[in-house]
């Protein structure tokens, strides 16, 4: 197979008849072909997670931005990665793709499991971009 780009692709394989007069279908379906999304942590730390997240099935120069999923200790919190970061610009082709999310307030002293993802765009499915334990 070639490499597809990601989205929806038809695929139909046929049986050639060698005389070119009775080939035969043998399958006509519609596949997805996804990327998972890619990003980095800058900083993970315990006072805040920073960095950037891209799925290239979001469309065009990312059109539709990557929610990324912080989870502190098995507790979830959605944020969309739009900041602005010029530094993605020559290895993405666009650059607002940066997220920053401080850490809350109330967090209790001690240890705290932390994870970051990229939500794929067309799946829903997380891509674990970093994961500490942070004090």
């Amino acid at each position: 197979m070639p490499d597809l780009s990601a989205g929806q692709h038809n695929v139909r394989v046929l049986a050639l008849d060698q005389g070119g007069t009775n080939n035969t279908l043998l399958l006509d379906t519609t596949i997805n072909s996804a990327v998972l999304p890619i990003g980095h942590v800058d900083i993970l730390d315990g006072t805040q997670v920073k960095g950037w997240a891209y799925d290239y099935n979001s469309g065009a120069l990312g059109v539709t931005p990557v929610t990324v999923r912080i989870v502190i200790d098995g507790v979830s919190t959605d944020l969309v990665a739009t900041q602005s970061r010029p530094d993605l610009q020559n290895y993405l082709g666009s650059t607002n793709h940066g997220f920053y999310f401080a850490m809350p307030a109330g967090l209790a002293v001690g240890p705290h499991s932390i994870q970051v993802y990229a939500v794929d765009v067309p799946t829903n499915t997380p891509q674990l971009l970093a994961s500490a334990t942070v004090i």
